[in-house]
C-alpha cells in the first residue's frame, strides 16, 4: 500500500474521462489508500458542468477553475484536482513542451501520455488507448481513466446523473448519494459508450530476444472451400508476386487471445504477428520484424469473404511497433471501380500472407 497527501491547487491541465464502468476483472486487485486532509478518501467525485468536486461524499464540494464538460461521448475533467485527488501531489505532475508529453507519478507508478498519440505508457509498459491526448484552448486533455488505472485506481460513470466517481483499487464503489442530493436536479443527457477492452502490452526486450519468444508458424494445406474472394483474389494469392511461380500456400487461424497469449506467431523467418485490434476507424496491428518492413494485411469480412486489402508495408526494421491503418486507406475493387469504404463492423478478422504462408487472426471475439 501507499499512501499520499492531496492538495487543493490552482489547475492548468486537464483529463479526459471515459464514460464507462470497468469491468471487475480488469480493475486493480491491490487495495491503494489515499489521504486527503489526514482523511482516509473513500470516493472523488465529478458532475458535468460543475465547477466543484466531492470528496468522501462531502458537501459542499472543492471549487475549480473549470468545469468537467462532455465531448464525443467523453467527460473532460481538469487533470490536476483528478491528480492529486488521486494521490499525485503537483511535483509527481510533469508536462514536457518540447515533447507534447505529460507524466504523473504516484509511488512506484507512472503514467505517461504524448498529445496525438492513441497509447499509454503505464509504468514501462506501451499499452494502446482509443482517444489520443489533446490541447484545448492552453490545456491539455488526457484520457483520464487510463491514467487512472495506470496508477492503481478504479474508475466508474453514473449515467444518470453524470457523475465520474473515482475510488481506491480494492474497494467496493462507495455510497455518492449525499451529492447525488447537492446537485440534484441538473443531469445532462450523456450518450452510453462501450467499453473499450483491454490492451496487450507491447512486447519488450531486443529485436532478436521478441523474435524468439514467438510461437512457430505451424500451418496446414490451405483449402479455398469455404471462402467468398473477389474476382482476382484466388489467383493473387497463388502466386509468388516476385517470380510469379504457383506456390502451395499453409495455412494457421488464430483467435486474438491466442495470438497475444503466445507472445506472437512467426510469419516468415524474423517477422512476428503480435496483436491486432479492429475499430471503428480502422485497424491496428502490432509487428516485430528483424530485416524487413512490416507485412499488409487483408481484411476477412462476415462470411469469409475477401475484397479488401492494406497494401502499404510499414517502415519498422529492426523494431516492434503498432501501427494504424485507417479505413479510407484500406481498398477494394480495381481503380476503375473502387469499392466503397470498408463497413469495420462486418470485419471478422484479417489475412497475413508471407511467401506460402497464410495467418488468420479471428478478431471477432476481441474488438
Amino acid at each position: 500500500m501507499f499512501k499520499k497527501f492531496l492538495s487543493k491547487v490552482f489547475v492548468s491541465s486537464c483529463l479526459v474521462l471515459s464514460l464507462t464502468t470497468i469491468a471487475a476483472a480488469d480493475q486493480p486487485t491491490e487495495q491503494v489508500d489515499v489521504y486527503h486532509d489526514n482523511q482516509l478518501v473513500t470516493s472523488v467525485v465529478f458532475k458535468v458542468d460543475s465547477n466543484q468536486y466531492f470528496v468522501n461524499n462531502q458537501t459542499p464540494g472543492t471549487r475549480m477553475d473549470a468545469s468537467p464538460f462532455i465531448e464525443q461521448g467523453r467527460t473532460f475533467v481538469p487533470v490536476r484536482y483528478l491528480g492529486n485527488a488521486l494521490g499525485v501531489t503537483n511535483e509527481n505532475i510533469a508536462w514536457n513542451g518540447s515533447t507534447n508529453k505529460a507524466a504523473l507519478t504516484l509511488g512506484d507508478k507512472t503514467a505517461e501520455l504524448t498529445i496525438g498519440k492513441k497509447q499509454i505508457v503505464a509504468t514501462g509498459q506501451t499499452k494502446l488507448t482509443d482517444v489520443a491526448p489533446m490541447l484545448k484552448t492552453g490545456r491539455t486533455y488526457l484520457p483520464a481513466r487510463y491514467v487512472a488505472e495506470a496508477l492503481g485506481y478504479q474508475v466508474a460513470w453514473d449515467a444518470t446523473n453524470g457523475m465520474v466517481i473515482a475510488y481506491p483499487a480494492g474497494q467496493e464503489q462507495p455510497d455518492i448519494s449525499t451529492v447525488v442530493d447537492f446537485v440534484g436536479g441538473q443531469l445532462p443527457k450523456v450518450p452510453e459508450v462501450p467499453e473499450v477492452p483491454v490492451q496487450p502490452q507491447v512486447p519488450t526486450g531486443t529485436i532478436d530476444e521478441i523474435v524468439a519468444k514467438a510461437m512457430p508458424f505451424s500451418g496446414q494445406p490451405f483449402s479455398f472451400d469455404g471462402w467468398n474472394f473477389a474476382e482476382g483474389w484466388e489467383e493473387s494469392l497463388q502466386y509468388d508476386p516476385m517470380t510469379r511461380e504457383k506456390i502451395n500456400l499453409k495455412f494457421q487461424k488464430v483467435t486474438v487471445d491466442e495470438l497475444r497469449q503466445s507472445n506472437g506467431i512467426h510469419i516468415g523467418d524474423t517477422s512476428v504477428i503480435h496483436d491486432v485490434k479492429i475499430t471503428d476507424e480502422g485497424v491496428y496491428t502490432t509487428q516485430s520484424s528483424i530485416y524487413h518492413t512490416g507485412l499488409g494485411f487483408i481484411l476477412v469480412e462476415e462470411g469469409n469473404i475477401i475484397r479488401y486489402n492494406y497494401s502499404t508495408n510499414p517502415d519498422m526494421q529492426g523494431t516492434t511497433e503498432t501501427t494504424f491503418a485507417a479505413k479510407k486507406h484500406i481498398r477494394g475493387g480495381t481503380y476503375k471501380n473502387p469499392l466503397p469504404t470498408p463497413d469495420m463492423n462486418k470485419v471478422t478478422g484479417v489475412l497475413f500472407q508471407y511467401g506460402d504462408k497464410l495467418l488468420h487472426v479471428d478478431v471477432k471475439g476481441g474488438k
